[in-house]
């Protein structure tokens, strides 16, 4: 009977093993890590995974996101026309947290009419560091204790903008890039973050995507800079590098949110399954 029902019904048979397939799938898809450099989903040095664990990030393509506080690593330049879009969000009231990776806001900067820029060279420090003269701790500043991994300098002239953290006075721009300081390159101290206020809303600046890393986010300063921002924030992936299963994930993670679970559709599904093989036995 089993097979006779099987055989007239192969459409029936195969929408239900379709369902199962892709069911599992999403589960293996939903429990696989990336190993995407700033990604919600990395549990790498370099992931952000334990940002997830302090606020509800939403990675989206969009940006800014649909949400009060957006936070967009820079690893690529913005146009115009997407700088002016980020200025209008802060100007209704949005809180925009550039994590900048070499001078890529200095649009946004320059079009407010601000005496800043953010450097394309990184700062080291032999003395306030980690053990590495890589991940440096600013020295002073409302942000004193912040970790930050090979972080940019910023050059502030400007009393509108407020600086939040300032690297030591034994910290030193690399110009050359050898990792080493060399007679004539800049000594600091040098800003390091800094938070300007534009219409209703506020612009903060860290030249360092890996200030919310897993290396960097357990430090104290650094959680509180997150959690500062809110209990939920858009994470815009446009200038970054994130991959398709990254917002694979995301949107799984937003259906797992609406209690539309993998595991909840698996269950549903093999339930119909045995429904429907238990009904062609009878028959």
């Amino acid at each position: 009977m089993l097979r006779r029902f099987l055989g007239e019904n192969r459409v029936l048979y195969a929408i239900l093993i379709l369902i199962i397939v892709l069911t599992l799938v999403s589960t293996i898809i939903a429990i696989m890590p990336t190993n995407t450099p700033y990604s919600p989903f990395n549990n790498n040095p370099q992931g952000y995974s334990k940002l997830t664990e302090i606020l509800k990030v939403r990675l989206t393509r969009e940006c800014p996101g649909s949400l009060e506080a957006t936070i967009i690593p820079l690893l690529k330049p913005l146009s115009e026309s997407e700088a002016l879009t980020l200025i209008e969000y802060v100007e209704r009231g949005g809180t925009l947290l550039i994590l900048d990776n070499g001078g890529f806001s200095n649009i946004i900067l320059q079009t407010l009419g601000l005496n800043v820029t953010v450097n394309s060279y990184i700062v080291l420090d032999p003395a306030f560091n980690l053990g590495s003269r890589f991940d440096i701790i600013a020295y002073s500043g409302s942000l004193k204790g912040l970790a930050l991994s090979t972080p940019k300098a910023i050059n502030v002239s400007d009393p509108r903008v407020t600086v939040l953290a300032y690297s030591s006075p034994l910290s030193y721009i690399d110009i050359n890039g050898n990792n080493l300081y060399d007679v004539g390159e800049p000594l600091g101290p040098f800003p390091l973050a800094i938070k300007v206020y534009y219409g209703e809303g506020v612009i903060l600046i860290v030249g360092d995507p890996m200030v919310f890393s897993n290396k960097l986010i357990d430090r104290s300063v650094n959680t509180k800079l997150a959690e500062d921002l809110g209990l939920e924030v858009s994470l815009c992936g446009s200038h970054a590098s994130y991959s398709i299963l990254d917002y694979i994930k995301s949107f799984h993670q937003a259906s797992a949110e609406s209690e539309v679970t993998a595991l909840t559709a698996l269950v549903l599904s093999l339930s119909l399954a045995l429904v429907v093989l238990r009904v062609a036995e009878r028959s």
